[in-house]
């Protein structure tokens, strides 16, 4: 299960992370198409394309991350342990700001995060 959610974060990030660097590439490429550099042109389209390419196929593989994750956080009976475990890997809040949002103590809610995270493990155990 830990694999699962390490995934799905990382995965996350990496989209995060490629979003910029396209962002960062498609920028570099208007300034050299302005000069009319062809070769650089032809150049950066390639690889901003690639770049396209590998965002979308971990795109779609986060989310099919996510939406594993979000079942098994629905599939938990105890309406707490289901909001803290979507805010910590659905909306990525730290614990600090999941103390704020639900009103427990920091050991409090890492005790609920512990339990939803044993019985998260145990379901997808089983499928």
């Amino acid at each position: 299960m830990q694999f699962n959610f390490k995934t799905y974060i990382n995965l996350t990030k990496e989209c995060e992370h490629l979003e910029k660097l396209i962002a960062s590439k498609n920028d570099k490429l208007e300034k050299v198409k302005l000069l009319l550099m062809p070769l650089k042109i032809n150049e950066l389209e390639k690889e901003v394309e690639a770049l396209n390419v590998k965002f979308h196929e971990r795109y779609l593989q986060s989310l099919k991350e996510k939406q594993a994750i979000e079942d098994a956080i629905d599939s938990l009976k105890d309406p707490m342990e289901r909001t803290l475990m979507r805010l910590r890997y659905i909306e990525a809040l730290e614990f600090i700001d999941i103390c704020h949002e639900i009103g427990y103590e920091r050991s409090r809610t890492y005790y609920y995060h512990v339990e939803a995270f044993k019985k998260i493990n145990d379901i997808l155990m089983v499928r």
